[in-house]
């Protein structure tokens, strides 16, 4: 199931030539997955509080096709692409009117508080099956 935001690139997503850089690109498409699970009633607020395992990222592929400049407003948009036992794979493009500027893949772990990885939970395989 996708979901898509609207991020307006600021100065200070861009280096010195006013391009987004390759970091700011990926925390772009992180704020797509914190969107994505607002938009299907898994609140990060849950994960930091312990109710809900941890996601991070373990995994970053990333191909950028076009730059992407301040004022440009970009729509970033998420969807799961695999639901593993103990990992999430979601994808990123971040567009540009009808051209995909990039495509960036993230896989998530689903990690315990005491750092042990431990099952995708219900609220999110469930979307898989969407």
């Amino acid at each position: 199931m996708q979901h898509a935001f609207r991020h307006i690139v600021s100065l200070a997503d861009t280096d010195a030539a006013g391009v987004v850089f390759t970091a700011r690109s990926i925390e772009i498409a992180h704020r797509g997955f914190e969107h994505w699970l607002a938009e299907h009633a898994v609140p990060i607020a849950d994960m930091l509080a312990g109710r809900l395992p941890a996601m991070p990222i373990v995994r970053v592929e990333a191909d950028l096709h076009a730059p992407l400049r301040v004022g440009d407003a970009v729509e970033v948009h998420s969807s799961m692409t695999a639901c593993g036992e103990r990992s999430v794979t979601m994808l990123h493009e971040l567009m540009l009117g009808s051209r995909c500027a990039a495509r960036i893949t993230l896989v998530h772990a689903c990690v315990g508080r005491d750092g042990t990885s431990v099952a995708v939970p219900d609220a999110i395989r469930r979307l898989a099956d969407r």
